[in-house]
């Protein structure tokens, strides 16, 4: 008799769920492991649980794990022979980059990276590409970098959406807030109560109602 899910030890021992007779399996290899191992009785939770699972069609959901250490040709090899269904791939693709951040953070403390204090900078030598967020603080603005330092100049934050927000990693989530959405670690979306929330590393934001619908347009391409 297959066990619930919630009684596995590891669930990234599996690679995949598949849907049979209306119901969701956890398969280790093949499609012929659904009567082996353990069912998932409501696959909405299980997804919010599990973010490293993402749903690519009507009968298939990949563990993206698997491909967390495999080359980037790879990964683009699902998302271009149309393995991914369409209406999959923008949610596949942010659920891939959220995974690899997640990964990139985690070597980060592995290595022990300790925050810098903060230091003022001029603005014209900021380099734009490594910050992750940008926070307006009282008459500062302070900018988090990738190697985790922390800048601050006395530059309003409309300075910085007129200078960043052309590009298609940052955008506004807030009265006081930039992010960089390359860096999200974390996002969570709940449609019916206008609700987002996101993490960068450790830093939890919640997008302002106002502009969840500009940030599901820009989060799109996210690749």
């Amino acid at each position: 008799m297959l066990i619930n899910y919630k009684n596995l030890e590891n669930i990234n021992d599996f690679q995949f769920l598949q849907k049979k007779q209306n119901q969701w399996y956890l398969c280790k290899e093949s499609e012929e492991d659904w009567e082996k191992y353990a069912f998932v009785e409501d696959i909405s939770s299980f997804l919010l649980q599990y973010p490293q699972f993402s749903k690519i069609n009507e009968s298939k959901i990949i563990n993206l794990n698997f491909f967390l250490d495999s080359s980037d040709q790879s990964i683009e090899k699902l998302f271009i022979q149309n393995v991914v269904y369409k209406k999959y791939l923008a949610s596949t693709k942010l659920a891939f980059k959220i995974l690899v951040n997640m990964k990139k953070e985690a070597e980060l403390l592995d290595a022990n990276a300790e925050i810098t204090e903060k230091k003022k900078i001029k603005f014209e030598k900021i380099k734009i590409d490594k910050i992750k967020f940008i926070l307006r603080v009282g008459s500062v603005t302070e900018l988090y970098f990738e190697d985790n330092s922390i800048s601050y100049v006395y530059e309003t934050l409309n300075i910085f959406e007129n200078k960043l927000l052309q590009s298609s990693t940052f955008i506004r989530i807030s009265r006081g807030c930039i992010i960089n959405i390359e860096y999200i670690s974390f996002f969570k979306l709940d449609n019916k109560k206008r609700f987002a929330e996101l993490k960068i590393g450790e830093h939890p934001f919640k997008i302002s109602r106002r502009l969840i619908n500009s940030f599901k347009i820009k989060a799109i391409n996210i690749t």
